[in-house]
């Protein structure tokens, strides 16, 4: 039992249908106490946690996806020739998230590039390539 929650949690996340699939999951179970004991845990732990998904929302279950998210970022910031990480963390959400073509379409033509370096600047600061160019005057890697 414990086995299969963390294998659904892992792999699917925290959303308003973990309590239902881990309950089908788990079937029919041993009545013993200690049995009952840990699915009672079981179920406060998922119930706690679902309850801070927001409608349609699934929550990573583990560090594995961010893990993931993260290799995603850094590959896609060495395709820009930069390496720099700084300003792509506001990416994360477009590499979690579930877009359709059209979608991710009409958001780039909403904003333009100007705007969102901007908005980069403004939220994450200075990044520490521009501080090494300010102190040492190199562009570095």
């Amino acid at each position: 039992m414990v086995e299969k929650t963390i294998q659904r949690v892992r792999l699917h996340g925290l959303n308003a249908a973990t309590q239902e699939e881990l309950e089908k999951e788990w079937g029919a179970l041993s009545e013993r106490t200690g049995t009952q004991m840990v699915r009672g845990h079981m179920r406060a732990y998922v119930a706690k946690n679902v309850r801070q998904a927001k409608d349609g929302e699934t929550l990573p279950g583990s560090d594995e996806i961010l893990e993931a998210a993260l290799g995603q970022m850094k590959a896609k910031a060495g395709e820009r020739g930069t390496g720099e990480l700084t300003g792509m963390t506001l990416a994360l959400g477009a590499i979690l998230g579930k877009h359709d073509e059209e979608g991710v379409r009409q958001a780039l033509d909403a904003v333009p590039q100007k705007k969102a370096e901007g908005a980069i600047a403004r939220l994450l600061g200075p990044t520490f390539r521009w501080l090494r160019h300010q102190l040492f005057g190199t562009k570095g890697s």
